[in-house]
């Protein structure tokens, strides 16, 4: 979350955050209790935001929030994928940061915390909000919970039946195994099929893989942090392993 550098409508910020935990905890903007003294001509806050990309339909979650927030006025921004975190940094060292902002849980995140450009959500955003959207330790510094979740989505692989009953195969059940999963994709590809496919509608999969994949093969997390500065070896087959495997999907 950010709060524009401008002080001139901070008290109905505050209560605008406070009071719709807009920020991303589901049904934020929708549910929020408003102010007496708060009307839709006070302030107009803008919020830049992502995930319609990745979650279609939530655009038209936003619209309908927003249509029904009365206790300010909310001017939204979808933003491509490649600049949410650039768009933002830039804006922010300018002094002229949205009042709510979209991030991505981790680095990209905190990177924004520690430069100052955010404040943290304790203290504007219920807490009962703020613990139900489950914040990680990667969005808490120095004491503070600095993000609340915006929509949650699993890391899962689907497969099509339609297509395992053309290719012979028995549509339930699935490959268990990896042995398993090539034999059905050579089959698959025999028929003139594509076999495997990853990522979503924004284009971007690798960094997915890469953190689901690493996950598997560390022994906790500070074995991936020992990797990133040397301590550890990326050439130890136990780490490489999952880039070894999506070269034998390739072919």
């Amino acid at each position: 979350m950010t709060i524009n550098n401008d002080n001139r409508s901070e008290l109905s910020r505050r209560k605008f955050i406070k009071t719709s935990a807009a920020v991303g905890a589901g049904a934020a903007l929708s549910s929020s209790i408003p102010f007496a003294s708060a009307k839709a001509g006070d302030v107009t806050l803008k919020m830049w935001w992502w995930g319609e990309q990745e979650l279609p339909g939530l655009q038209a979650f936003v619209d309908d929030s927003v249509a029904k927030y009365s206790a300010a006025k909310i001017e939204t921004m979808l933003q491509d994928t490649s600049v949410v975190i650039s768009q933002f940094q830039t804006a922010a060292a300018a002094s002229e940061a949205p009042d709510i902002q979209y991030f991505w849980n981790g680095i990209y995140h905190m990177e924004s915390v520690w430069f100052g450009y955010v404040r943290p959500v304790n203290g504007l955003v219920n807490d009962d909000v703020i613990k139900s959207s489950s914040p990680t330790l990667l969005s808490n510094y120095d004491g503070n919970v600095h993000r609340v979740g915006w929509y949650p989505i699993p890391m899962c692989w689907y497969y099509n039946k339609d297509m395992f009953d053309k290719a012979g195969l028995d549509a339930d059940s699935p490959p268990l195994t990896w042995e398993e999963l090539l034999n059905t994709c050579d089959i698959l590809k025999s028929k003139g099929m594509e076999a495997v496919g990853g990522g979503i509608q924004d284009g971007y999969w690798g960094e997915w893989y890469f953190a689901h994949g690493l996950a598997q093969s560390i022994d906790s997390p500070g074995d991936a942090v020992d990797l990133f500065i040397g301590e550890l070896d990326w050439l130890d087959p136990k780490y490489h392993e999952l880039w070894t495997r999506l070269e034998e999907l390739k072919n």
